[in-house]
């Protein structure tokens, strides 16, 4: 027996020793990684804070910056980058530790990573930025939104833990002193193939039509190097610290945040995700159903919706006499309640309600039966016979509003809309009357009749 136990104790001291040694010998696995960035694979390289990282931009317009998960990659994001790339700009990045990025000098830190995307937006130029990020990404999103830049116009976190986050036992292992990136290099050669189909079947709830052949052989071999999964064991390590030394400053967030989660994904990042939107005034929140933790592959149209809703957009009336650009009306200083706006307003109004892209699609879910794009041509045609019936009145003002419209005060009454339905309408307001609400979604020659009689115009 005792000799039994000599025999273990020399064979644990030389596996120490052994996965002390492969830790040493493999700096340039933990550092560069294991692949080259050949014809195979998009994207060039930029010096950001010392690394080498692997980025891609594509397309021109209004700049959007998209940042993938722990672990993940460029390619986390194929789904949306050509629609966004048509009529803007779009750049995502390999972070850190992952893909095709270098690891030199990396700390693994949400920080740490903020900092980077800040840097990266200053050296490439990027202005008028949406952030997305999903899961580790909407961490690093959230937690730039507590800082201040200028050049980000708003944010979308997408899956993401924001408050809480507990690391399984293997990726505590992978961490060890001394033994970690011995153990993490053995794993990258041997359970890492399994593990990572295991966890991205598990990540997309169990929805293997999306698991291709190509797409897991593409996962396999970036995730399984061991930069990527000694990175990603030391980012949910450190998770939980990070997101308790960030999440108390998520009230005083005033940009534009948006938030999804799926009902399929871990109860924690739901929860997390409902949080957010309770703490963040004014913030969006789209709770998926059916849906698990890929959103960007499970619901793409969904995705590309919401992020439509943040870019800049002049809705133009497209009748040449009409007037080219609509303009809001001004926000009175009178405080109400959050989600509670004043307009004001002296002459006869006609406010044609146009709700966001994000909005008509759920109209067209909670419906479900006209299109988006009927529901959209229904909108341009009533438009432009609004703007023909009225362009040389002068004491009526016709005001297209892209936005959620919840009330017009006037001296003589104030209508207030409900926000928490998506709507699609028309505010009437004759000078000397109450202000009426009338759904547009009906024959427009119906509606031409309805200003008209409300106005007393004849037809």
């Amino acid at each position: 027996m005792k000799k039994l136990f000599k025999t273990l104790f020399y064979f644990f001291i030389l596996l120490i020793l052994a996965l002390v040694i492969i830790g040493k010998t493999q700096t340039k696995s933990f550092e560069l990684g294991s692949l080259s960035l050949t014809q195979d694979w998009k994207g060039k390289f930029i010096d950001i804070h010392g690394e080498k990282i692997r980025y891609l931009q594509q397309g021109k317009g209004q700049d959007i910056l998209l940042i993938h998960g722990t672990p993940g990659s460029i390619e986390d994001w194929q789904p949306i980058i050509d629609s966004l790339s048509t009529a803007h700009r779009v750049t995502v990045f390999d972070r850190p530790g992952h893909g095709f990025s270098t690891a030199t000098d990396y700390h693994y830190t949400i920080a740490e990573n903020a900092e980077l995307a800040n840097q990266l937006i200053d050296t490439l130029e990027l202005d008028s930025v949406i952030v997305v990020g999903h899961s580790y990404g909407g961490s690093v999103a959230a937690h730039m939104a507590t800082t201040k830049n200028n050049k980000i116009q708003s944010y979308i976190i997408v899956a993401s833990p924001l408050y809480q986050f507990t690391p399984e036992k293997l990726y505590k292992m992978s961490t060890l002193p001394l033994i970690g990136k011995g153990i993490t290099f053995v794993i990258s050669n041997t359970l890492a193939s399994q593990k990572i189909e295991e966890g991205l079947t598990n990540a997309f709830g169990g929805n293997t039509d999306i698991l291709t052949g190509s797409f897991l052989k593409t996962r396999k071999q970036l995730w399984s190097q061991p930069k990527v999964l000694y990175a990603t064991s030391k980012e949910r390590i450190h998770y939980d610290k990070n997101l308790k030394a960030v999440s108390e400053n998520y009230k005083d967030i005033h940009k534009k945040v948006s938030i999804l989660y799926g009902t399929k994904d871990h109860v924690s990042i739901q929860q997390d995700c409902a949080k957010l939107h309770e703490d963040i005034p004014n913030s969006e929140l789209t709770v998926l159903k059916n849906t698990a933790h890929y959103i960007q592959f499970e619901r793409t149209t969904d995705l590309l919706t919401v992020i439509k809703s943040h870019l800049k957009s002049n809705i133009n009336v497209t009748d040449e006499t009409a007037n080219k650009e609509k303009i809001f009306f001004k926000k009175d200083e009178i405080k109400l309640p959050k989600d509670k706006e004043i307009y004001t307003s002296s002459k006869n109004e006609i406010i044609l309600f146009r709700p966001t892209e994000f909005e008509f699609g759920k109209m067209v879910e909670d419906s479900q039966s006209d299109s988006l794009v009927a529901l959209d041509s229904h909108f341009e045609k009533l438009a432009n016979s609004i703007a023909k019936t009225f362009k040389d009145s002068k004491n009526t003002t016709v005001t297209i509003v892209e936005k959620p419209f919840v009330a017009i005060k006037n001296t003589h009454d104030t209508l207030y809309l409900d926000t928490s339905k998506s709507l699609y309408g028309i505010v009437i307001h004759q000078l000397q009357s109450p202000p009426v609400f009338v759904e547009a979604n009906q024959p427009i020659e119906k509606l031409i009749h309805t200003i008209n009689t409300t106005f007393n115009l004849k037809k």
